[in-house]
Protein backbone atom coordinates (compact mmCIF):
# COMPACT_ATOMS: atom_id res chain seq x y z
CA UNK A 1 0.00 0.00 0.00
CA UNK A 2 1.47 3.39 -0.63
CA UNK A 3 2.13 5.86 1.88
CA UNK A 4 -1.21 7.09 3.40
CA UNK A 5 -1.79 10.56 3.57
CA UNK A 6 -3.81 13.22 6.15
CA UNK A 7 -6.64 15.16 4.07
CA UNK A 8 -8.11 18.57 5.00
CA UNK A 9 -11.88 18.40 5.96
CA UNK A 10 -12.58 20.56 3.09
CA UNK A 11 -11.17 18.07 0.65
CA UNK A 12 -13.17 15.19 2.72
CA UNK A 13 -16.12 16.63 2.71
CA UNK A 14 -16.00 17.25 -1.63
CA UNK A 15 -16.56 13.35 -1.35
CA UNK A 16 -19.22 12.82 1.13
CA UNK A 17 -22.24 11.47 -0.66
CA UNK A 18 -24.22 8.52 -2.50
CA UNK A 19 -23.15 6.56 -5.06
CA UNK A 20 -25.48 4.38 -7.36
CA UNK A 21 -23.74 1.43 -9.03
CA UNK A 22 -26.60 0.56 -11.14
CA UNK A 23 -24.96 -2.80 -12.73
CA UNK A 24 -24.30 -3.52 -9.32
CA UNK A 25 -27.67 -3.03 -7.71
CA UNK A 26 -26.72 -1.05 -4.89
CA UNK A 27 -25.65 2.18 -3.62
CA UNK A 28 -22.36 2.82 -1.43
CA UNK A 29 -22.53 6.17 0.86
CA UNK A 30 -19.82 8.07 1.76
CA UNK A 31 -19.44 9.65 5.43
CA UNK A 32 -17.10 11.64 6.91
CA UNK A 33 -16.63 11.78 10.81
CA UNK A 34 -13.92 14.27 12.35
CA UNK A 35 -10.42 13.48 9.83
CA UNK A 36 -11.77 10.28 8.61
CA UNK A 37 -13.82 9.24 5.79
CA UNK A 38 -15.98 6.01 5.40
CA UNK A 39 -17.73 3.98 3.01
CA UNK A 40 -20.45 1.60 3.42
CA UNK A 41 -22.19 -0.24 1.11
CA UNK A 42 -25.91 -0.76 1.12
CA UNK A 43 -27.14 -3.42 3.74
CA UNK A 44 -23.33 -3.84 5.07
CA UNK A 45 -21.26 -2.08 7.24
CA UNK A 46 -19.15 1.07 7.35
CA UNK A 47 -15.48 0.41 6.86
CA UNK A 48 -12.62 3.36 7.16
CA UNK A 49 -10.78 4.37 4.02
CA UNK A 50 -7.11 6.02 3.61
CA UNK A 51 -5.78 8.13 1.59
CA UNK A 52 -3.21 7.31 -1.02
CA UNK A 53 -3.68 10.95 -2.88
CA UNK A 54 -6.11 13.38 -2.95
CA UNK A 55 -8.80 11.52 -4.69
CA UNK A 56 -7.46 8.20 -3.80
CA UNK A 57 -8.23 5.49 -1.19
CA UNK A 58 -7.26 2.06 0.18
CA UNK A 59 -9.48 0.01 3.24
CA UNK A 60 -7.20 -2.21 5.29
CA UNK A 61 -9.79 -4.64 5.57
CA UNK A 62 -10.69 -5.54 1.97
CA UNK A 63 -8.45 -5.53 -1.16
CA UNK A 64 -9.79 -2.54 -3.27
CA UNK A 65 -9.04 0.58 -4.59
CA UNK A 66 -11.38 3.71 -4.54
CA UNK A 67 -11.02 6.25 -6.61
CA UNK A 68 -13.25 9.55 -6.74
CA UNK A 69 -13.36 11.60 -10.19
CA UNK A 70 -14.32 14.89 -11.01
CA UNK A 71 -16.30 16.75 -13.76
CA UNK A 72 -16.86 20.78 -13.85
CA UNK A 73 -19.52 20.49 -11.05
CA UNK A 74 -17.13 18.99 -8.65
CA UNK A 75 -16.38 14.68 -7.58
CA UNK A 76 -19.03 12.87 -9.39
CA UNK A 77 -17.83 9.58 -10.40
CA UNK A 78 -16.22 6.45 -7.76
CA UNK A 79 -14.37 3.76 -9.40
CA UNK A 80 -13.82 0.65 -7.04
CA UNK A 81 -10.97 -1.75 -8.33
CA UNK A 82 -11.53 -4.94 -6.19
CA UNK A 83 -9.64 -8.26 -7.65
CA UNK A 84 -8.91 -7.53 -10.93
CA UNK A 85 -12.75 -5.73 -11.77
CA UNK A 86 -13.42 -2.19 -11.82
CA UNK A 87 -17.00 -0.35 -11.33
CA UNK A 88 -18.43 3.06 -11.95
CA UNK A 89 -20.76 4.71 -9.11
CA UNK A 90 -22.49 8.14 -10.24
CA UNK A 91 -22.96 10.74 -7.65
CA UNK A 92 -26.77 11.09 -6.52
Amino acid sequence: MPPLLELPSLALDALVGSYDFEALGLAVEITRRGSRLYARASGQSDFRLYATSSNTFSSLGFALSIRFEASGEGYDRMLVEQAGESFTGLRQ
